[in-house]
């Protein structure tokens, strides 16, 4: 047993799905410009979860990438803290 706590890995995951700045223009109504979505909010495009995304599945995701980076199996981790949906 080791007795030190550390990150042995990262790891991301992003949706496939996403947005441009032109249809958030479109879905405000005219209110705010394509333009004004890349210049005033700096928005060009922004991911959004696609069928099987929700909160849970994506940390999986995420965990799955991680011990892939730390080359580790998933039975060497003693403990996972996960708040992603309250």
């Amino acid at each position: 047993m080791q007795n030190h706590v550390g990150i042995a890995g990262i790891g991301t995951y992003l949706p496939s799905t996403y947005m441009t700045a032109k249809d958030i223009s479109d879905k405000t109504n005219g209110v705010w410009s394509e333009q004004a979505i890349v210049d005033k909010l700096g928005i060009i495009k922004k991911t959004i979860p696609g069928k099987g995304d929700g909160a849970q599945a994506m940390g999986v995701f995420a965990a799955n990438a991680a011990l892939k980076n730390a080359n580790m199996d998933a039975r060497e981790i003693d403990i996972i803290l996960c708040i992603t949906e309250e």
